[in-house]
């Protein structure tokens, strides 16, 4: 039965004047003392004293003090429930009337029976006060004033925190809280309890598992009157995490050495090193040299390496790409003008490269690498194509200003012209066409140096050949 607004100022009126009629039951609330600020489950108890037994049906008026006020026993009653311990007892809330109240309509009790209400979820206000419940019984009109009192709070958790905050998942983090007062913790998910042992600040931990992305912990800290406070925390399943680097930057030689790192976070198992012709399972984090020109096929310009791991949100995968330098054919000759031991020099060739076919006095040098387009490059000694044959130096080493004179053979060539060091300006040379053989001199620079020999026929490229010229300091 919902009252109206005159019969609630009615009761609220009758209860300060101090008159109405005693109410037929007696109203107990367990416990009586409630810490300021705390989530508390005060019961009240309803107690027929006579020994005869009621008969019908009994409602019960409880006035709630919710407000700001210091007397108040809640700010607002969000997440507040009653529950009878009769189901039979059926409680009705109205609490946005003026003044809050609840109604409590059952059975007429027993003589000397007894029925209870557990105040669930009770916030208790921050404030110290006494907070006054007025009753009102329907039958009779009988009316009752209890008080709980609100003291201020010996009940604290200091901290509640997981370590680590991120884990793999399936592992564990542990949790640790530090708590003043109370008698006892729950903590959820779980529901596992853990006694506090002695008095004053308590610190205690338990291992919980880390099953879902993002797992709350709920921490009760409770007294032996169930008051409690509480707090959550959460950890974490990390997304699975892959890291490869190298020290290299820039472009490489094809048996240049590479220092590779990784690491690899919240994997499920181990991470794998992939390389174009292996896989390899490696520790979450390390160090290894490779020589990336090792994974080189044809005339490929670059290599990949990777690191895979798996895990929550994976897999994951970093990947580190080496870029090489071209290819290049140095020289392809003869040591000397009998032409009858070949010598070459190939730069950043691939693996398996060079190779020197053929037969006396008509052989072909094939090499791939980077760079080298569709085809392997080739140099040529004897037959149709444009090359140099043999090109020395005498004297080779020299010194600084010596005369050096520079012999050379061609086949099939046009001209000849001769730069001292890569890359520098070239000056004709004398060549004989019909014998394919010429010499000229030069002056020894002060520092050893390359002598590049650059030769033109009909149709073809160009084609060089390179000579390493030693120059030896003067002894003063």
């Amino acid at each position: 039965m919902e009252l109206s607004g005159d019969a609630l100022r009615e009761i609220v009126k009758t209860a300060a004047d101090g008159a109405g009629t005693d109410a037929a039951y007696q109203y107990r609330f367990d416990p009586d003392t409630l810490f300021t600020g705390v989530m508390a489950a005060p019961i009240l108890t309803v107690t027929n004293p006579s020994q005869t037994d009621g008969s019908g049906t009994r409602t019960i008026y409880v006035l709630m003090p919710i407000g700001p006020d210091p007397d108040d026993i809640t700010t607002a009653a969000g997440g507040l429930a009653i529950v009878a311990s009769d189901p039979r007892w059926l409680v009705s809330p109205y609490l946005t009337a003026d003044p809050p109240y609840l109604a409590l309509s059952g059975p007429a009790l027993k003589g000397l029976a007894s029925i209870s209400f557990e105040f669930q979820n009770l916030l208790v206000s921050s404030s110290r006060g006494t907070a006054s419940f007025l009753i009102r019984e329907l039958v009779g009109s009988g009316s009752a004033t209890k008080t709980i009192v609100k003291d201020a709070a010996s009940l604290a958790i200091e901290s509640f925190y997981a370590s680590p905050v991120t884990v793999t998942k399936g592992a564990q983090t542990t949790l640790t809280w530090v708590v003043s007062g109370g008698s006892y913790v729950v903590l959820q998910p779980g529901s596992i309890r853990r006694n506090i042992i002695g008095s004053g600040v308590f610190t205690d931990s338990v291992k919980m598992d880390v099953d879902v992305p993002s797992q709350s912990y709920l921490l009760q800290l409770y007294t032996d009157d169930r008051q409690f406070v509480q707090q959550v925390t959460v950890a974490f399943v990390g997304s699975v995490l892959a890291q490869l680097n190298s020290n290299v930057t820039g472009r490489i030689g094809t048996k240049d050495e590479a220092a590779l790192t990784w690491s690899a976070q919240y994997t499920d198992t181990d991470p794998s090193l992939i390389t174009p012709i292996d896989t390899t399972i490696v520790d979450k984090s390390g160090t290894k040299t490779i020589v990336p020109g090792n994974y080189l096929t044809g005339n490929s310009s670059s290599v990949a390496v990777s690191l895979t791991a798996d895990g929550f949100n994976g897999p994951r995968t970093s990947t580190v790409t080496f870029d090489f330098e071209n290819v290049g054919i140095r020289w392809f000759r003869y040591t000397d003008m009998s032409k009858t031991t070949t010598t070459y020099d190939v730069v950043n060739a691939a693996p398996g490269s060079p190779r020197v076919s053929g037969t006396i006095g008509n052989w072909t040098l094939t090499t791939y690498g980077p760079g080298a387009g569709q085809e392997p490059l080739r140099a040529y000694l004897g037959g149709p194509q444009l090359q140099v044959q043999v090109l020395t130096a005498t004297p080779n080493p020299a010194k600084p200003g010596d005369v050096v004179t520079v012999t050379y053979a061609t086949g099939n060539a046009l001209s000849a012209a001769l730069g001292v060091g890569i890359d520098q300006p070239t000056s004709p040379v004398p060549l004989d066409t019909d014998s394919q053989t010429g010499s000229t001199t030069i002056q020894a620079p002060a520092a050893s140096t390359t002598l590049v020999l650059i030769v033109r026929g009909r149709a073809a490229s160009d084609v060089s050949s390179q000579l390493d010229l030693t120059v030896n300091q003067a002894v003063s």
